[in-house]
């Protein structure tokens, strides 16, 4: 589904239908903002595979021109909504320890 063509034809997905089958899991967007605290030009480089491995499902990662953009990258993820540690965790992650100077 094109989000952007279904937002211009006023087409509503049939959610229920997409969502069949996928009761009990929580999906979500992870944004690497930056949040290092440290000087962006130090940055030599940032482990986005080192971040990705700390989830059980992911569905796609995106990394981001840093340069450009104050974020490392997106991933996107599933996680079974009886446990939610994984989105906790890096929630409260400054991300340093996957930065490398």
């Amino acid at each position: 589904m094109d989000p952007y063509l279904a937002w211009f034809r006023a087409e509503v997905p049939d959610w229920p239908a997409v969502l069949d089958g996928h009761e009990g899991e929580t999906y979500a967007i992870v944004v690497l903002d930056d949040s290092t605290g440290m000087d962006p030009a130090q940055i030599r480089s940032f482990d986005l595979d080192a971040v990705a491995a700390r989830f059980g499902h992911v569905i796609e990662v995106r990394p981001i021109d840093r340069r450009e953009y104050p974020v490392f990258g997106f991933l996107f993820v599933r996680t079974p909504s009886s446990d939610l540690s994984e989105l906790e965790a890096i929630l409260t992650s400054d991300l340093s320890e996957y930065v490398r100077v």
